[in-house]
């Protein structure tokens, strides 16, 4: 299993219209939203398989998204 783990400085640089995701393929569009709830909300996100649902739950895989 993988696991990354991004800040906020980092998420507020990405360019979070479709276009520039269009071409990232499927990852591109969740990444773009979970970004955003993170920048909008100051909460913390997580993207991962279901199959992986309890180790992203104690972030030990998925990507960890969350504010500074």
């Amino acid at each position: 299993m993988t696991h990354h783990d991004l800040q906020g400085s980092f998420l507020k640089g990405l360019d979070f219209t479709p276009d520039a995701w269009r071409s990232r393929g499927s990852m591109g569009p969740k990444v773009a939203a979970a970004c955003r709830f993170v920048n909008e909300t100051g909460g913390h996100a997580v993207i991962g398989s279901l199959r992986d649902a309890a180790e992203v739950n104690c972030a030990s895989a998925g990507t960890q998204l969350r504010p500074d």
